[in-house]
């Protein structure tokens, strides 16, 4: 009976970055062995799998946190990684001490979203992340932030979203502070920003202290949402981040 075994799974690059000659990068988890090289990520398993989707059900977490932590790093979707092909080989062949090339995929089946908002020149690869998952709440939040930044999204509503998301994942603004380490006083100033900063015509709600946005409160609101979002993936992965006060964020 062939006992099916998937060796290796590759994934092409996929990037509005340019790569000035990049030396090749070297990843090893418990799972497997990467090597990213020339555009192309081939990853040797270590566990055993005997299909191709198995394996890519347990491989393609630990890429989509490599995706999301660069694009917070740079502020936009810099890479992806799209399935290329697989090696499946039957470790039982027909003959003693002959493996046998069971199968191997080629496809292009889940290429990520690449959002083109500058070129960034790079002379290595990014590492993946030790200290950080890309969760449903950290996609969920950066999908938020990325609308705002291709202009399908108001600034305060986004960020009155985000927060919004956060509160009831966590149980409420004071749960969020103690949760990410952030200072109180930091998402109060988000609240209150991202409700009384606006037009009468876009503001996500219309009060008596409605006024327009400044400049500084754009810019302090750019930087505060990817960093809740980097705190949440790195919270995820067990990682604790140094607390957070409005000393760390740009002025007001």
């Amino acid at each position: 009976m062939p006992d099916l075994h998937v060796e290796w799974l590759e994934y092409e690059l996929t990037s509005n970055c340019e790569f000035s000659d990049p030396p090749p990068l070297d990843w090893d988890t418990p799972l497997f062995a990467a090597t990213l090289d020339r555009g192309i990520l081939r990853l040797n398993l270590k566990d055993h799998f005997a299909t191709e989707d198995a394996a890519r059900l347990v491989v393609e977490p630990f890429l989509k946190d490599w995706e999301f932590h660069i694009a917070l790093r740079f502020g936009q979707r810099g890479i992806g990684f799209a399935f290329k092909n697989s090696r499946t080989v039957d470790r039982d062949p027909p003959q003693p001490g002959v493996a046998m090339i069971i199968g191997a995929g080629a496809s292009i089946l889940c290429a990520a979203s690449i959002t083109a908002v500058g070129t960034v020149t790079l002379k290595s690869y990014p590492p993946p992340p030790s200290n950080f998952r890309a969760t449903p709440d950290v996609i969920d939040l950066w999908t938020q932030f990325e609308q705002y930044q291709k202009q399908r999204e108001q600034l305060a509503k986004m960020c009155y979203a985000c927060l919004s998301l956060l509160e009831d994942a966590h149980g409420g603004r004071r749960a969020v502070s103690k949760a990410l380490s952030v200072d109180f006083e930091v998402l109060d100033r988000l609240g209150e920003l991202s409700t009384n900063r606006g037009k009468r015509s876009n503001a996500r709600k219309v009060t008596r202290d409605l006024r327009p946005m400044t400049g500084k409160e754009s810019r302090w609101l750019e930087a505060i949402i990817p960093e809740l979002i980097l705190r949440t993936g790195q919270i995820a992965a067990g990682y604790s981040p140094a607390w957070l006060t409005m000393k760390q964020l740009p002025p007001l």
